[in-house]
């Protein structure tokens, strides 16, 4: 594969449905590509929208691949005196129920398995928007980058070509009008010759770029942030029959769902608490966002650069101010909530904006072994 064309590679990584981990770091590395292959067009003073996507994909490998989200908020609920309270009196209660004396808290934690449960979910989800934007995305700018790569005097009539392609309509219904109108914005981006202008442009075509991305995410970033802890704990509560006598009163189970429930709500306040903390999160290179929090200007340099400081491109104005995001940046950009698609927009507008012309976008995401392992097919050793 390492020889093969960008659209060759989209159309592999797409076909790897058995390989979630492998295929995630391999959208990452392609992602990676796409972005040096349209910087090759459109020059590498503006990053453009596949800049941002390999950051985001590195970051959502981690939770594909569990990394961190089993141990850490098994950590958290061991560590949680509110959730022991709960845990203890139910199991008391539960023991009256069942005649049996009382387990260990930490066996319960342990027999549920919800940490396990939660962590495949949303890892699942991820995964699942990772390749939903991917398969969607890829091969437009694999499209885009093999019609003008070393054209000299492009013209509009490629780019009509691949637009041709996509169909009309909002994108939360299927539709890629959004889509069509960033590339018209590259295009136009490709053409221009005043380098504030450009800037804009680039902006702009990121930016539709990004939200169509977000309209089609919508479901699985909901899916990630609100945990199916209900259906969980249900899951979990037939499994405990394994630690239950043998001869068991059908009624037990529906008193192990009853005094559950003050149980799955304490579950679910904990898994907000730390989803909202560790999967609102972005790192590009060394320099890790917090995306609830308001964007901090990039290392060694002001929060946006100055010739996307004053802002003259009217739709790009427009586009930015829909989103409340037409402003200085100094604050009120952290979203409060992400599964909100206006508070995401407000905020990877802003970071669009600020990050634009940063170097580190351009960074490899992984090392050169690491990279040559990936186009392998294996998954490397060691930190990712």
């Amino acid at each position: 594969m390492p020889n093969s064309s960008l659209i060759e590679k989209v159309d592999y990584i797409i076909a790897l449905d058995e390989k979630p981990v492998l295929r995630n770091l391999l959208i990452t590395q392609c992602y990676a590509d796409l972005a040096h292959g349209m910087a090759g067009v459109l020059g590498q003073d503006n990053a453009n929208w596949c800049n941002f996507a390999t950051w985001a994909s590195k970051t959502a490998g981690r939770f594909i691949r569990q990394d961190e989200i089993p141990d850490v908020f098994r950590d958290i609920l061991g560590n949680s005196k509110s959730l022991r309270a709960r845990l203890s009196v139910r199991v008391d209660d539960l023991g009256n129920v069942i005649k049996r004396r009382k387990s260990q808290q930490d066996k319960v934690i342990g027999v549920l398995g919800l940490v396990d449960r939660i962590a495949l979910d949303v890892s699942a989800q991820i995964a699942g928007g990772n390749l939903r934007v991917f398969s969607e995305l890829a091969p437009v700018f694999a499209q885009f980058i093999d019609a003008y790569e070393g054209v000299e005097e492009p013209k509009r009539k490629a780019l009509k070509a691949i637009q041709k392609k996509l169909k009309d309509g909002p994108s939360s219904q299927g539709g890629q009008t959004l889509l069509k109108e960033a590339l018209s914005s590259y295009y136009n981006a490709l053409v221009e010759k005043e380098p504030k202008e450009k800037a804009e442009l680039m902006l702009l075509a990121n930016g539709l770029t990004g939200l169509h991305e977000q309209i089609r995410l919508q479901e699985f970033i909901a899916g990630s942030l609100n945990a199916p802890i209900d259906d969980a704990v249900g899951a979990s509560i037939v499994d405990m029959a394994a630690i239950l006598p043998d001869r068991i009163e059908p009624g037990v189970f529906r008193a192990m769902r009853f005094f559950a429930r003050p149980v799955i709500g304490e579950i679910r306040s904990l898994w907000l608490d730390f989803s909202t903390d560790e999967l609102m999160t972005l790192s590009i290179g060394n320099d890790r966002l917090r995306l609830g929090k308001d964007l901090k200007p990039p290392p060694a340099g002001p929060l946006f650069p100055p010739q996307l400081l004053d802002i003259t491109n009217v739709n790009l104005g427009m586009a930015l101010d829909q989103y409340q995001a037409l402003t200085d940046g100094s604050d009120d950009s952290g979203a409060e909530d992400w599964t909100r698609l206006g508070d995401r927009m407000r905020f990877i507008y802003e970071l669009f904006r600020s990050r634009q012309q940063v170097s580190a976008l351009f960074e490899p995401p992984f090392a050169p072994i690491q990279h040559r392992a990936i186009l392998d097919g294996v998954v490397p050793e060691g930190p990712l």
